[in-house]
């Protein structure tokens, strides 16, 4: 389910003074369940970067209304946003603006235009969720989302790479 990126022009310090309470209450609990509360950070500022570039792009009419919708959806591992300008808008307006929090975060896929919004995703800086153990009958052989991938050519003599 996507969520609204609220519009509101403010500096970033009162954005933040804004979202301490509830940094303040996830902090323990985070902890608790053993989550990575860096994670939950990380996604505040992205989220804190497009309604900045929403800002930027963006206009107020003469009845007070923002001429771009944003919105976004959090995953573990990326960020999905839809991005809407209500005047006739270009693909270089899309791409910009999809360029745009790509200089302030890791790296963003190209954009896609459904259902009438611009779509792209920004993946997340992650680590990797196993750890490699090295031993005796063991052999990198690359990595996936999960880390290095390793073949044991004892328990498996045979393997296609």
């Amino acid at each position: 389910m996507y969520k609204r990126v609220t519009m509101f022009s403010v500096p970033n310090w009162v954005y933040w003074m804004v979202h301490i309470p509830s940094m303040g209450i996830r902090y323990p609990i985070y902890k608790l369940l053993h989550k990575d509360f860096n994670t939950y950070k990380e996604q505040l500022r992205i989220v804190n970067e497009l309604r900045c570039a929403c800002e930027n792009y963006g206009d107020k009419d003469k009845d007070g209304n923002w001429n771009i919708k944003a919105w976004y959806k959090s995953s573990p591992r990326s960020i999905a946003v839809k991005v809407r300008f209500m005047k006739k808008a270009t693909d270089n307006v899309y791409d910009n603006y999809r360029k745009q929090i790509e200089n302030y975060t890791y790296s963003t896929t190209p954009y896609a235009f459904r259902d009438g919004c611009g779509v792209f995703n920004i993946i997340l800086d992650f680590p990797p969720i196993m750890q490699f153990k090295a031993s005796r009958t063991s052999v990198s052989v690359g990595t996936d989302y999960q880390g290095i991938f390793n073949w044991d050519y004892s328990k498996h003599p045979h393997a296609l790479i």
